[in-house]
C-alpha cells in the first residue's frame, strides 16, 4: 500500500511589529543611555581628568629647558644675521643671560654646567664685540659653539632618559 506523501507543515508567519512598537517601551532606557553618553562625553571618561592633569604637569627643569629653546634658536639667528657690532653685542648679552637664567632653573649638573659654559661664552663674544676685537671674538664664537653642542647633548640625554629610550 502506498504511502501518502507528507504534506509540509508551514510555520504560519509571525506578525511583524513596527519599530515604534519596539522602541516606546525601551524609550525610557534609551534616554538614560543617551544621556548618559552625552554626558560622558563632555566630562570625560572617569579618571581622565586627574591623568590628563598628570601629563601637563611639567617640572621646573621641563620648564626652564623649553624656555631656553624658546629664546636660543631666535638669539643665534639673530647673532648670526646682525651686521653691525651693537647688534652682535646685544644678540650675545642676551644669549648670555638666557643660558645663565637656565642655569639656575635646570637640576641636572651636567646641563647646568653646559649653561654656565655657554653663558661665560656669550659673555666673552659680548665683550669682544663691544671691544672690537677680532681675534677674542673668533675664539669666544668657537667656544659659544662648543658650549651650544655640549648643551644639544645634555638635552638630548634629558629627552632620551624621560621618554624611557
Amino acid at each position: 500500500m502506498p504511502v501518502p506523501a507528507r504534506v509540509a507543515t508551514e510555520r504560519p508567519p509571525r506578525p511583524r511589529l513596527a519599530l515604534r512598537t519596539w522602541l516606546v517601551p525601551l524609550g525610557p532606557v534609551l534616554l538614560v543611555f543617551l544621556l548618559a553618553a552625552a554626558f560622558g562625553a563632555l566630562l570625560g571618561l572617569p579618571g581622565s581628568g586627574s591623568e590628563h592633569a598628570a601629563n601637563t604637569v611639567t617640572s621646573p627643569q621641563q620648564d626652564a629647558v623649553q624656555r631656553l629653546d624658546d629664546v636660543r634658536f631666535r638669539l643665534r639667528d639673530e647673532l648670526a644675521f646682525a651686521g653691525a657690532v651693537d647688534e652682535q653685542a646685544d644678540a650675545a648679552q642676551r644669549l648670555a643671560m638666557a643660558y645663565g637664567r637656565a642655569a639656575d632653573h635646570v637640576t641636572s649638573p651636567a646641563l647646568v654646567s653646559a649653561a654656565k659654559e655657554a653663558s661665560l661664552a656669550y659673555l666673552a663674544l659680548e665683550s669682544a664685540a663691544r671691544a672690537g676685537d677680532q681675534d677674542a671674538y673668533d675664539s669666544a664664537r668657537a667656544r659659544g659653539e662648543a658650549a651650544e653642542r655640549r648643551v644639544e647633548s645634555e638635552l638630548a640625554q634629558i629627552n632620551r632618559s624621560r621618554t624611557g629610550g
